[in-house]
């Protein structure tokens, strides 16, 4: 920041401390560098409805670590943590790992949330909170990956790996502390971070409460004819205290061709069954295996489309292993909520946090449906709490507003996005009058402000329907508006009719979230999934409403 021809800020900084904001800036002033900080009150204070509780059964919309901390009173409560964080080497290893990454990306945005949203793209660089977050564990010699993040910093500095590995750092430690003297924590990886990983946990949990290193193998996906294929995964397994540690035995079926460890007969294939304790290599098996952990592909019953879903059996049996009825469940990387349905399907206590509003809104939640007592946090429940979301994150606040339009699937993103914070397909194409069928596609805005819709706003959703590059358009407000304005909007955006269908659906919809917490929802046609592109009952993605009426 350039303040005149003689003086340039730099080392800016902005935090929050107790309600207020501190701005912190050096200025070099002809050759001296002279400090100043003043603070400021939030406009808006924190949002006291949205704050994290510790409970069971519970599902949270935000990033882990706050929430995490928020949970002070909660420490050695959890029995069990599974995580799976956001990464994906076959996409990123080139970026994440070569030289090239471990410089700082010129349009790189300093918030901890940009970098939260490169998380979930799984391709990580090396930029300004990456390298603020690094110098913080180095400096605080109490942290309990000082030593990790030091040594590391020396052998893969300032690369996409050490921004990764310094985020799940923070997190881990967390974990640590969350964790009961007799917990575990199973963090689910791939070979090409692994071995970084491993250090870190050595460095958090202690190497002596290192247990197993768990391979998870599979046939899946592409292969290569310059390697060995790459088919397995990596999840690190460790105890809070070794000499602690819960552990329910686990057995598994050998098949031998003579009776060496059993006197029975042989099964109907002439070969001996003998019962073993299962080991730490888990193949993916053959078909009719039912004690293999088959991965999750095209025909699987269970698939949501979610790009790094597990499959149910594999949680169950990490579930099953390292905790018993009633225990406490935590995976801060809940995604699809994968951990959180096994849990509940043994009957242990689950906890869930994600990133995604719409994860949270619609995937945990109708996977769910089936759960007595399931709670959301961080998410709006009144129209209060939603101005309050808005104010804060507008953002986020577009992402959940999005999640609560059926079919719909907010951008991932922040970015220039032409007036689309949402998109859809029909499931069914609308008929143009030549008989041919239009693409289905759908676009939607949302605007959280309390003032009425701009008409700039209103005519840049509009004009994605021109041309017949959209057949629908949903503009989202917070409170109902119905002025003559809107009115005459939608009545020259015209309607539309279904195939064989006599219901005329509008091209342009005006719908609140005021409307939403009253259970009034506008007439949609059939959707398809946004994950699975399945045919959904649009009763069956209206959550959170205490009632359940299309208008």
């Amino acid at each position: 920041m350039k303040t005149s021809s003689y003086a340039i800020a730099h080392d800016c900084s902005i935090l929050e401390i107790g309600g207020r904001w501190v701005f912190n800036f050096s200025v070099n002033l002809l050759g001296l560098d002279v400090g100043y900080n003043w603070s400021v009150h939030q406009r808006h204070p924190p949002m006291k409805s949205l704050q994290p509780v510790f409970k069971p059964n519970t599902l949270c919309q935000g990033d882990c670590l706050p929430i995490m901390r928020a949970w002070a009173d909660a420490g050695h409560r959890v029995d069990l943590i599974y995580l799976d964080p956001p990464f994906n080497s076959d996409r990123n290893y080139n970026i994440l790992v070569g030289r090239g990454a471990g410089k700082v990306q010129a349009d790189a945005d300093p918030s901890e949330e940009q970098a939260q949203l490169q998380a979930f793209k799984d391709t990580w660089y090396w930029d300004s909170p990456a390298a603020v977050r690094v110098e913080n564990i180095k400096n605080a010699v109490g942290h309990p990956a000082h030593n990790s993040i030091s040594g590391l910093a020396q052998i893969i500095p300032e690369t996409g790996m050490l921004a990764y590995v310094s985020y799940m750092a923070e997190r881990a430690a967390e974990c640590q502390r969350l964790l009961k003297d007799s917990g575990s924590l199973y963090l689910h990886c791939d070979p090409v971070a692994s071995h970084y990983l491993k250090i870190l946990l050595d460095d958090i949990f202690g190497n002596k409460n290192f247990r197993n290193e768990i391979i998870w193998g599979y046939r899946t996906g592409g292969a290569s004819k310059k390697r060995w294929s790459r088919k397995h995964d990596v999840i690190l397994y460790y105890a809070k205290d070794d000499k602690q540690c819960k552990f329910n035995t686990q057995k598994e079926t050998i098949l031998y061709d003579k009776p060496f460890f059993t006197n029975g007969a042989p099964n109907e294939d002439g070969k001996y069954e003998v019962q073993v304790l299962k080991r730490d290599i888990w193949d993916s098996g053959s078909t009719g295996d039912d004690q293999a952990v088959k991965p999750i592909i095209n025909v699987s019953k269970e698939r949501l489309d979610y790009p790094t879903q597990k499959p149910v059996a594999l949680l169950k049996r990490i579930v099953a292993a390292s905790s018993n009825k009633g225990d406490y469940v935590l995976d801060p990387f809940c995604g699809c909520g994968t951990s959180a349905a096994a849990a509940h399907e043994l009957e242990r206590k689950f906890l869930g946090i994600d990133i995604s509003p719409y994860m949270v809104n619609q995937v945990c939640k109708t996977r769910l449906k089936d759960a007595r007592g399931v709670s959301v946090q961080g998410l709006p429940t009144d129209i209060v709490s939603a101005e309050e979301l808005f104010a804060r994150d507008p953002f986020v606040g577009e992402q959940w507003a999005i999640s609560c339009l059926p079919g719909f699937m907010p951008n991932t993103i922040q970015r220039g996005d032409g007036g689309v914070d949402g998109h859809g397909i029909m499931l069914h194409k609308p008929a143009k009058a030549d008989g041919k069928l239009e693409n289905g596609k759908c676009v939607a805005q949302v605007k959280g402000g309390k003032n009425r819709p701009a008409p700039d706003a209103v005519r840049a959703l509009v004009s994605k329907l021109h041309g017949g590059r959209h057949s629908l358009a949903v503009f989202i407000t917070l409170h109902k508006r119905e002025t003559q304005t809107i009115k005459n909007e939608i009545a020259a955006a015209g309607t539309f009719t279904l195939p064989g269908g006599v219901t005329r659906y509008n091209r342009l919809i005006f719908w609140s979230m005021e409307e939403y917490f009253n259970g009034q929802f506008p007439t949609l046609p059939e959707m398809a999934h946004p994950m699975t592109g399945k045919s959904i009952a649009q009763q069956d993605m209206l959550i959170q409403s205490p009632r359940k009426k299309p208008r």
